[in-house]
Formats: structure tokens, sequence, C-alpha cells
């Protein structure tokens, strides 16, 4: 991903890859943070997520 990608793509790049139906949840691993749907609009770099480990976790 790039600084300029959305997270609302992030999360979609994610969501293919989960099984249908299953409901999961993205963060970042430190500072411990979920990332909020209402994020979804602001870019990579705008939510502070340039470097940082995102993670997919069952929710």
């Amino acid at each position: 991903m790039n600084v300029t990608h959305t997270v609302g793509e992030l999360r979609g790049f994610i969501d293919a890859a989960c099984p249908a139906g299953r409901a999961c949840t993205i963060g970042t691993t430190f500072p411990t943070r979920v990332l909020d749907p209402a994020e979804d609009a602001r870019t990579v770099k705008e939510a502070g997520l340039r470097g940082v480990v995102v993670v997919q976790s069952w929710a």
C-alpha cells in the first residue's frame, strides 16, 4: 500500500482475503488502536499508518 491509499482501500483488501461472513477488525500493534470504519476516507498518511504494522483480528 502507498500512503495515498485510503483506510477503506486497506479494509477492502483485508475483507477480500477474509472468509465470507466472518467479521474482523483491523488495528495497529503499537500503539494498539482499532481502526474505526469512520476513518475509511482518510489516507494511510492522514491516519498515521505510515510505517506501522496493521493486523487483522477476528471479531
